[in-house]
C-alpha cells in the first residue's frame, strides 16, 4: 500500500516551498499577520468591559469618549493591515498554486508514457490536479493558510482559557473537553472520505469528458445528425444522479455530525451561562462578567474554527499526497547521461528474449520476442486489430519499457541510452491524429514561431500533398488550425490530418521512420500513391510501415504478419503468398474488397 504523509509533515513541506519559489516574503508576512490575528481579537472582546469599567469609575465623559475613540481607532487600523496582510498572502498562495501546477504540468508532459497511458495512472492524475486546480482555497494553500488560522485560534484559546481558569477550574475543563468529541467525529468522517473517494472520482471523470465532448466542435455535426443529444443527455443524468447519490450519504453524514456539535454545543452554554449568572448574583460586577461573557463566547468561536480548520486540512491533506504521489511518480525509462547514440544515417533494431504486459494484468501481450530490423531496411508491419503491432512500436521508440528481455539499437541496449536523446532517433505518425489550436507551421514544427525553418515547412507539406490545400489559405502556413482560440481556424479533413502528422515525421527528419496506419483516412489509389511517394523521400532509413491494407506495403524488402503477439509470418510479399498462410489468406480477401473499392472510386 502506498505510503500517505501526514498532516503535519505535509504543511511543513508546504511551507517551504514558498522558499523554493523564491516567495520567502509569505513567512514575514505571516509572523506580523499571526500577531495581528491574536491581538485584535481579545482588544475588540475586551471593547465593551472596558467602557462599562470607565463608565462605572465616573471618568469624565470627555475622557472616556477620547479612550473609546481612541480604542476603536487602533481597531481600525490593524483591521485595515489585516486585510492588506490577507491579500498579499492570497497573492502569494496564487502564486505558489500556479507554481505548483506548472511542476504537475511538466511532470504529466515528461513522465514515462505509461505513467500517463493506463487507466489507473489517469485517476491518479485527476486527484493531483484538484490540490492545485480545483480552487484558490483547496490544497496547498488550505495548508497554509489553514495552519496560520490554526495557529491563532489555539494561541488565543490558551490565553482565553488561562484567563477562565481564573473564574472556575471546571468551566475550563469543559470548554476544553466539549469539542473533542466533534474532533473525533470528523476524523472518522475524514477516513470515510479517503475510503469512498474512488466510487465518486469515476462519475466527476465521466461527467467531465461528457462536458468536454458536447462542447468540442468535431463532434457538433455527428451529435445533430445522429440525435446524440438524447443519448448523452439521458447519459449525463444518469452519472449525475449516481454522483448525487454519494452527495447525500457524504451530507448525510455532515448532517448527522452538525447536529450532534450542536447538542454538546447547547448544553456545554447552559451550564457555563448558567455559572456566570450565579456569579453576578453573589457579587461579580458587570464589567468582569461582561469580560467574562467574551471570554466564554471567544473559546467556543476558536475551539470550533480551531477544529474546523482541522477537519478542512485534512480534508485537503488527502489532495495534496494525491498531489505527492502522482509528482513523486518514478520513472523507469534512462534520464540520466547514458551512454552516447553514434551519428548514422540508419540503425540496426534488435530485440531479444522481449515480454511484455500492461500493469494490472497478468497477461502477456509478448513473450520472448526475438527480432532484428536491419540498417536502412523498410519493414511492413501486418495483422488484424489487436495483434499488437501499435503496442510494439511503442516499446521500439521507448514509450514503454520491456517487462523481460532487451532492446538494442546499433549493439547499444536502450536502457542504457537517455530517454530524450533516444526519442530524437525516430520519426513516428500515429494512428491517432490530432492537431494543436496552434498555426500550420507550428503543428507541423512543433515549436515556437522563432525557432521555424519556414523553408522546410513548406518543402515537408509539399512532399506530403497539402501545398495546394495550404496554398489556397490566406494565411498559408500561419493559418491557425481549429477554431478554439480563432474563430477563422482551419479544421482539416481526415486525410489532410493524416497528411499533416507525415509532414511533421518529414520535418523532424530522424534516422527512423515509422507510419503507423498514417493513410486509414485516404482511399486505396491516394494509399498506394501516397507510401510510394513517401517511400521515394527516405532514401535508406530504416523504416517501419504499419498498414490494414496489405497491398499498400509490397514495396517493403520485408512483411511481419503479427497475430495474438507473436510474429507467425516472415518474408517478400511474394513468399508470403507462396506460403499460403494467413497473410496469403488476408490479402486474397481484402483484394476482393479492395478491387470493388478501386473500381467505385473510378466511376
Amino acid at each position: 500500500m502506498e505510503k500517505k504523509n501526514s498532516l503535519f509533515k505535509n504543511i511543513i513541506y508546504a511551507w517551504k516551498l514558498f522558499k523554493k519559489y523564491k516567495v520567502s516574503k509569505m513567512y514575514y508576512a505571516s509572523i506580523f499577520l499571526i500577531f495581528l490575528l491574536i491581538v485584535t481579537p481579545f482588544l475588540t472582546m475586551a471593547l465593551p468591559s472596558v467602557a462599562i469599567w470607565l463608565l462605572i469609575n465616573e471618568i469624565y465623559f470627555t475622557k472616556t469618549l477620547l479612550i473609546i475613540f481612541s480604542y476603536a481607532l487602533l481597531l481600525i487600523v490593524l483591521n485595515f493591515f489585516i486585510q492588506q496582510m490577507n491579500l498579499n498572502s492570497m497573492h502569494y498562495n496564487a502564486y505558489l498554486r500556479l507554481s505548483l501546477g506548472m511542476e504537475i504540468d511538466y511532470k504529466i508532459l515528461d513522465t514515462d508514457f505509461i505513467n500517463i497511458d493506463n487507466q489507473a495512472n489517469k485517476n491518479r492524475i485527476e486527484k493531483a490536479l484538484v490540490a492545485v486546480y480545483q480552487n484558490h482555497d483547496i490544497g496547498f494553500p488550505a495548508l497554509t493558510e489553514g495552519s496560520r488560522i490554526f495557529i491563532v485560534n489555539i494561541i488565543c484559546l490558551i490565553i482565553y482559557l488561562l484567563i477562565s481558569a481564573k473564574l472556575n477550574i471546571l468551566i475550563m475543563l469543559l470548554l476544553i473537553i466539549s469539542p473533542i468529541f466533534s474532533l473525533y467525529v470528523s476524523n472518522k468522517n475524514i477516513k470515510w472520505l479517503e475510503k469512498n473517494k474512488d466510487n465518486w472520482v469515476k462519475y466527476d471523470k465521466k461527467i467531465r469528458y461528457l462536458k468536454t465532448q458536447t462542447t468540442d466542435l468535431k463532434n457538433g455535426k455527428d451529435i445533430r445528425l445522429y440525435k446524440i443529444q438524447h443519448w448523452f443527455v439521458d447519459l449525463y443524468y444518469n452519472l449525475v444522479n449516481s454522483r448525487v447519490s454519494w452527495y447525500d450519504k457524504e451530507y448525510r453524514r455532515i448532517f448527522l455530525i452538525q447536529l450532534l456539535d450542536r447538542i454538546v454545543f447547547c448544553v456545554q452554554s447552559i451550564i457555563v451561562y448558567g455559572y456566570l449568572l450565579y456569579k453576578v448574583t453573589n457579587g461579580m460586577d458587570i464589567a468582569t462578567f461582561t469580560l467574562y461573557l467574551g471570554v466564554v463566547s471567544g473559546i467556543s468561536t476558536f475551539i470550533k474554527t480551531a477544529f474546523d480548520k482541522y477537519a478542512y486540512m485534512q480534508k485537503n491533506n488527502v489532495s495534496v499526497n494525491d498531489y505527492l504521489s502522482y509528482i513523486h511518480t518514478p520513472d523507469i525509462s534512462n534520464r540520466d547521461e547514458g551512454e552516447e547514440i553514434p551519428k548514422c544515417n540508419t540503425y540496426e533494431i534488435r530485440f531479444e528474449n522481449v515480454s511484455f504486459k500492461y500493469p494490472d494484468t497478468d497477461k502477456y501481450l509478448f513473450e520472448n520476442l526475438n527480432l532484428t530490423i536491419k540498417k536502412g531496411e523498410k519493414l511492413a508491419l501486418v495483422g488484424a486489430n489487436g495483434a499488437g503491432k501499435t503496442t510494439f512500436i511503442k516499446l521500439l521508440c521507448g514509450l514503454y519499457t520491456p517487462d523481460n528481455g532487451d532492446i538494442y539499437i546499433n549493439d547499444i541496449n536502450i536502457k542504457d541510452i537517455n530517454i530524450k536523446k533516444y526519442y530524437n532517433l525516430f520519426s513516428i505518425a500515429f494512428q491517432e491524429v490530432f492537431a494543436f489550436a496552434f498555426t500550420i507551421a507550428q503543428n507541423v514544427t512543433c515549436t515556437s514561431n522563432e525557432d521555424i525553418d519556414f523553408e522546410k515547412v513548406s518543402k515537408c507539406l509539399e512532399m506530403a500533398g497539402l501545398k495546394e490545400k495550404i496554398g489556397s489559405l490566406p494565411n498559408g502556413v500561419n493559418t491557425n488550425m481549429l477554431k478554439e482560440f480563432d474563430d477563422e481556424g482551419i479544421v482539416f479533413s481526415g486525410g489532410e490530418m493524416q497528411k499533416l502528422m507525415l509532414a511533421r515525421a518529414l520535418y523532424k527528419d530522424s534516422p527512423i521512420i515509422i507510419l503507423d496506419e498514417q493513410t486509414a483516412a485516404l482511399d486505396p489509389i491516394a494509399e498506394s500513391e501516397m507510401y510510394e511517394k513517401y517511400n521515394s523521400f527516405i532514401d535508406n532509413k530504416t523504416s517501419i510501415f504499419i498498414s490494414h491494407r496489405l497491398s499498400s506495403t509490397r514495396f517493403c524488402h520485408r512483411i511481419l504478419f503479427m497475430k495474438d503477439g507473436k510474429l507467425i509470418e516472415d518474408g517478400t510479399h511474394d513468399e508470403l503468398m507462396n506460403l499460403n498462410g494467413e497473410y496469403a489468406n488476408m490479402f486474397e480477401v481484402q483484394s476482393h474488397y479492395y478491387q470493388k473499392e478501386v473500381e467505385d472510386y473510378a466511376i
